[in-house]
């Protein structure tokens, strides 16, 4: 059994009892037992683990079984990476509202944005990642987006979750001025 597929196990086993919404922070079980708040952060680091592997976070939003049931108190800040399909471009930005916030944005990108990775944190922390990643940004447009490749994306959504330390200083300085269509820095 390889390591994906006991973190899919793992996953599937906590989201049958549980049914976390991976798209919300710790609120979600604020006023939960303390065991499930446990078992809550358990959780947070798999989903983390999964999202940098490219794996799907089980979730069903009609719910866990009643008597598992948590109630969602509020919302957390949560930044998050974004990829634009069929090209190397990628939104860093944060929100309260995940979901709201794609739906937005897919409006005005023809629905083309897939979240790559979120992690909990506000401004501070997509500042830093936004100063990390300075030499990847796209010229012309809004200081958020940036030509990540995919080993990039996966290096970005895994330093997410280990917090706003992964982030210091700035990435090397591209090897081209400006990346082909559909290419990122450094592909040629």
């Amino acid at each position: 059994m390889t390591i994906e597929d006991l973190l899919k196990v793992r996953l599937k086993a906590i989201q049958a009892k549980h049914n976390f919404n991976p798209n919300l922070g710790a609120t979600q079980v604020r006023t939960a037992p303390p065991k499930i708040r446990e078992t809550y952060a358990a959780f947070r680091e798999l989903v983390c683990i999964a999202k940098a592997s490219g794996l799907e976070i089980p979730y069903s939003p009609s719910g866990a079984q009643e008597d598992t049931r948590h109630e969602v108190v509020s919302k957390s800040e949560f930044v998050y990476l974004l990829h634009r399909k069929g090209t190397n471009e990628c939104k860093i930005g944060y929100s309260t509202d995940l979901t709201k916030r794609l739906s937005a944005l897919n409006t005005g990108n023809g629905g083309s944005l897939a979240i790559v990775a979120q992690a909990p944190g506000g401004r501070d922390l997509e500042q830093a990642i936004h100063r990390h990643l300075e030499p990847l940004k796209i010229p012309g447009r809004h200081k958020e987006w940036f030509y990540l490749d995919d080993s990039l994306r996966k290096e970005v959504a895994r330093k997410m979750c280990e917090g706003i330390e992964a982030f210091t200083g700035t990435l090397e300085p591209p090897r081209t001025s400006s990346p082909s269509p559909g290419k990122s820095f450094g592909e040629g």
